[in-house]
């Protein structure tokens, strides 16, 4: 229901209509996935960069820059996550 001007009958406050069930879903698989793909970026520059400063050793190149990756990803769903169930 709306809030109308009792003088005019112009509508001051209108009600907002939820999304329906199925484009939230959407919404929310599109976020954790951005997310997710932003975590990963940012996971693979620090991990590069800490690899380069703390190591250079190309032997553990590799693991250390994957295990960067999958903590930024899970980094960026949790984010995703946080942001859907706050207030």
């Amino acid at each position: 229901m709306s809030a109308r001007c009792l003088e005019c009958g112009t509508i001051l406050i209108q009600e907002a209509v939820a999304r329906p069930e199925k484009l939230q879903e959407t919404v929310d698989n599109l976020d954790r996935r951005m997310n997710a793909g932003y975590g990963g970026l940012a996971g693979f520059v620090v991990g590069i960069g800490s690899w380069m400063v703390l190591s250079r050793d190309e032997s553990e190149a590799k693991v250390w820059i994957l295990i960067c990756i999958v903590a930024g990803a899970s980094l960026g769903r949790f984010v995703a996550w946080r942001r859907r169930n706050s207030l």
